[in-house]
């Protein structure tokens, strides 16, 4: 559990090389370890390392922009281009149209997910009802084989069936047959409003971060963490962590909450506190769960065995 509060912190020195290195360096790590749970619940939900990077390019060049508009009352396209590495003729394009969202194309998907809409639309992989077809693995079209050569990108067909399988998106019958399960790779735990909760406690929980970061004063930041917790345990852990943490925010609340009729409005200016309690659960490093379930040995015909 954390809390994170911005309070005054002391002023920065100038910027020279090393701690312009060291502050590199400091980011690296930190995103690094940061991306990773962001990269599962990228993948998790349906979408691919390149759609992401269209994402965050778009951020980068309104991000700019924003500070831009703050500190000299006009976008130029050309100190974006400078701040961001981004060529100034997709740059143009963003800015005119920030928020219009695309339906993502084929060759900007993941493999499986390439695979998966390709079954579901492609004329020959279907069934006369329109629903996917169940494919024999191996062999001339229509076939899983033949599929994963066309969409695959040059992967092997039995490692888009393994990683299909273990997602969940597709299911291998009795009879050697490939079925499709699901439209797109998209963890079952997952749905639009889940999604919609995640990002606003995201944004919520980054922009206090950011509050801590910019503000004019000390940074204060203080975690606890305990391991070998017994699972029993937890319900009751959980439950105790949030009566507290709950009772603890109100009042907080209570404390900063001035009256307005005994404000002074002569008064000196004041200062903006953000206060957030961050609880996690997470994995002992090292602890890993392998499944016992040997990989099926599935067999091609002798005459398909060089395909």
């Amino acid at each position: 559990m954390a809390v994170a509060a911005a309070v005054p912190k002391q002023a920065r020195g100038p910027l020279g090389r090393r701690r312009a290195a060291a502050v590199r360096a400091a980011a690296t790590k930190a995103l690094a370890s940061m991306l990773q749970p962001l990269a599962g619940f990228v993948l998790d939900s349906g979408l691919s390392v390149r759609e992401l990077e269209g994402l965050f390019r778009t951020a980068a060049v309104l991000t700019v922009a924003q500070r831009q508009r703050a500190s000299q009352n006009r976008v130029n396209i050309s100190g974006i281009a400078a701040a961001t590495g981004i060529p100034r003729a997709e740059i143009s394009q963003i800015l005119r149209a920030p928020k219009r969202q695309t339906q993502a194309k084929l060759s900007t998907q993941t493999p499986i997910n390439r695979i998966l809409a390709a079954w579901h639309e492609e004329p020959g992989y279907q069934k006369p009802n329109g629903k996917p077809a169940e494919l024999k693995l191996f062999g001339a079209h229509p076939s899983f084989e033949c599929l994963v050569k066309k969409h695959g990108g040059g992967l092997p067909a039995r490692a888009i069936l393994d990683e299909l399988v273990r997602v969940g998106a597709a299911s291998v019958l009795d009879t050697e047959k490939a079925l499709a399960k699901s439209f797109a790779a998209i963890g079952s735990q997952l749905s639009p409003r889940a999604i919609h909760v995640f990002a606003e406690e995201a944004l919520h929980l980054f922009s206090v971060l950011s509050a801590v970061e910019n503000s004019q004063g000390h940074n204060f930041l203080s975690v606890i963490s305990a391991a070998h917790i017994d699972r029993s345990q937890l319900p009751l852990f959980r439950r105790e962590v949030a009566a507290r943490a709950a009772d603890f925010l109100s009042t907080m609340r209570d404390n900063l909450t001035i009256d307005e009729d005994t404000q002074n409005s002569s008064g000196p200016c004041r200062q903006l506190v953000n206060l957030a309690v961050i609880y996690n659960e997470g994995v002992l490093v090292g602890v890993s769960r392998r499944s016992s379930q040997l990989r099926r040995n599935f067999r091609r015909a002798p005459q398909l065995r060089r395909l």
